[in-house]
């Protein structure tokens, strides 16, 4: 199961009693974005509600990148700039062009016009694998402003007794597909690499009151050349592998560069 219960402390019979006890699962966790995630029990968050119709998005006001899965491109790259960042080259979507600003939120709300990641629309559920466990654990930032006691107005509970509610099962088949949306991007990062499609870029902006440029961002894009230049054995495998409407969606968001500056100096 996603949620622990009380199974999981209990020791594996027919495990030899002079035998080392198998050391204790660490449930600390670095969640970006997250500031204080815990694993979902009913045993700690019996008394524990989610206001689930508040719509805040505050936590996010301050990211300027927000992960992606390569199922999202597609959609996303109707709003964002897609980029490719660090050595495993990371998908994100570029929501600011200043290192503490989210253009698309505003008093903790989401631009309604606009493409929510995933990894927002989870929060304030993740799924987390956590070392000395089978299966990933959901967990639930206790500093979301949705997180409040029970008999809150509007709080949804998580349990019934020992019984995750809808509002919990809702949660964990969310984090669930999110997940298997991030074992897809795996394939399409490693097509990606073993077929050389990515190329480095950096991003420039001159900001209000400067007389030159200064670097914003280094990445990683998709080379339309690059990919366009491949036999024609290795395009049918790409296509075959149904990863091409994702790879022409992330070179054609290279376009919304110069609509996010614009909103920039539009909101400055």
């Amino acid at each position: 199961m996603a949620y622990i219960n009380q199974s999981v402390f209990t020791q594996v019979e027919g495990v030899a009693a002079q035998a080392a006890p198998p050391p204790a699962p660490s449930y600390r966790v670095n969640l970006p974005l997250y500031g204080d995630p815990h694993p979902v029990t009913s045993a700690t968050h019996g008394g524990v509600g989610v206001l689930a119709d508040a719509a805040d998005y505050s936590f996010a006001a301050h990211a300027p990148l927000i992960p992606l899965a390569a199922d999202e491109f597609e959609r996303a790259a109707l709003d964002y700039p897609i980029v490719f960042i660090g050595t495993a080259h990371q998908p994100y979507a570029v929501t600011g062009l200043d290192p503490q600003r989210n253009l698309f939120i505003r008093n903790g709300f989401y631009r309604a016009d606009a493409y929510v990641p995933a990894y927002l629309r989870r929060y304030p559920f993740a799924f987390v694998r956590v070392q000395g466990m089978a299966g990933p654990l959901l967990y639930i930032d206790h500093a979301s402003r949705r997180v409040a006691p029970l008999g809150t107005p509007g709080a949804a509970p998580l349990f019934h007794g020992a019984a995750p509610t809808e509002l919990t099962r809702q949660a964990l088949g969310f984090c669930d597909s999110y997940q298997a949306g991030q074992a897809r991007s795996l394939l399409v990062l490693e097509l990606l690499a073993a077929y050389n499609l990515l190329e480095p870029k950096t991003a420039a902006r001159t900001p209000p009151g400067a007389s030159a440029p200064q670097l914003l961002l280094e990445y990683f894009s998709i080379s339309p050349e690059r990919l366009e230049a491949l036999p024609d054995a290795d395009f049918l495998m790409l296509r075959r592998a149904g990863v091409l409407p994702a790879l022409h969606a992330q070179i054609a968001s290279q376009q919304n560069w110069a609509a996010l500056a614009a909103v920039a100096r539009a909101t400055a």
